[in-house]
This record gives C-alpha cells, structure tokens and sequence, in this order.
C-alpha cells in the first residue's frame, strides 16, 4: 500500500503545483489518503483492462487485495477517531466518504452495498 500512497502523494502534489502554476488566490490542500480512497473506489468498479491498468497504478495484484487493503485502511482511519477523545491535546483524525453520481450514469446497486458500504463504510446519492 505504501508505494501506491506514494504515487497519490505525487498526484497530490502535481494537483496543488497546477493550482499555483495558474496563480490561483484559492488555498487548495489536496490528502493523498483522500486521492488513495476515490482512486480505490473507482477501481473497485472498473473491469477488464482499466481494472488490470488501474491495479498497476495502485500496486494492486488483483481486486480481492485491493478490496482487503481499502478495508484495513478504512478500519484504520475509523479506529483513528475513536481512540483519541482530544483530552490529551492531541488532534482528533476522522475520515467521511460520500459519493455523488449524475443520474444519467446511476450507480449498479451491488457496488453500492457490497462496495460503497461494505468497503468504505459510504453512502451514495446522485444530483440532477
């Protein structure tokens, strides 16, 4: 999982280099766990070439680990924000998830249970 971290981070990075380059007045703070999340997400939808293509990216061998890596990471992040009540100075870490899909692409049911809800512990709405 590191290695894929370490290609969001570079994401992460070329996202905010772009946002300066255009001088915008905007801040922008750009997560690479965040990027690690919707890129697993969106993988974990994908068949075929773009699912192999999107394994490489991500140092995935097949969709059952990146499955079980999202998991981990997903209980990790929630485990985060449960043991730290902020009484001890520290900050506090929490992670929410959400996804929005246009309903003239709406989102087949079995990926927002077993996927969306099951993974990412996430709920799924679509706009317009």
């Amino acid at each position: 999982m590191e290695r894929s971290v370490d290609y969001c981070t570079q994401l992460a990075s070329q996202l905010m280099l772009k946002n300066v380059k255009k001088s915008e007045k905007n801040n922008l703070v750009v997560s690479p766990v965040s990027l690690k999340v919707v890129l697993n997400m969106l993988t974990a939808g994908l068949k075929r070439s773009t699912l192999e293509y999107m394994l490489g990216i991500l140092r995935s061998y097949n969709i059952e680990e990146l499955n079980s890596k999202s998991s981990r990471m997903m209980a990790l992040a929630a485990d985060v924000g449960t043991t730290n009540n902020g009484d001890d100075g520290e900050p506090i870490l929490a992670m929410v998830n959400g996804v929005w899909s246009d309903q003239k692409f709406p989102l087949k049911p079995v990926y927002k249970e077993q996927v969306l809800k099951g993974i990412f512990n996430c709920e799924a709405g679509q706009n317009g």
